[in-house]
């Protein structure tokens, strides 16, 4: 499985990208919306975990894009914050999976699995 974390504290990316990868996934991270479209749009990837809150584009945004250009790619949100309503909302629209942090390899496993069982 191809994972790209998104997360702009570096000790949270990276901690994934090296539980993922010993988990035997491809993980790889980026610091932030622009550099996780790079990333997208230069290789195929089975999920993608970005934060809610990243600096500049959000989290959300990131989503819309993604889904606009890779309908049918599974994507995961996760956030140490509540939800605004109107997040929630457009979560459930967009068939965004959110996780509360700290999340585990597990977890993102099994997001991975459910996204792509609801994008069917």
């Amino acid at each position: 499985m191809r994972v790209l974390v998104v997360d702009d504290h570096r000790g949270t990316r990276e901690a994934l990208v090296k539980a993922l990868s010993a988990s035997e996934c491809h993980a790889c991270g980026a610091a932030d919306a622009e550099s996780a479209k790079a990333l997208v749009q230069a290789a195929e990837w089975d999920l993608v975990v970005s934060d809610l809150r990243l600096p500049g584009e959000s989290g959300l945004a990131l989503v819309r894009y993604l889904r606009a250009q890779y309908p049918s790619l599974p994507i995961c949100l996760m956030t140490g914050d509540s939800l605004r309503e109107h997040e929630w909302d457009e979560t459930a629209t967009l068939s965004v999976t959110v996780l509360t942090k700290p999340v585990t390899v597990t977890e993102l496993m099994a997001c991975g699995q459910v996204s792509t069982w609801r994008m069917r």
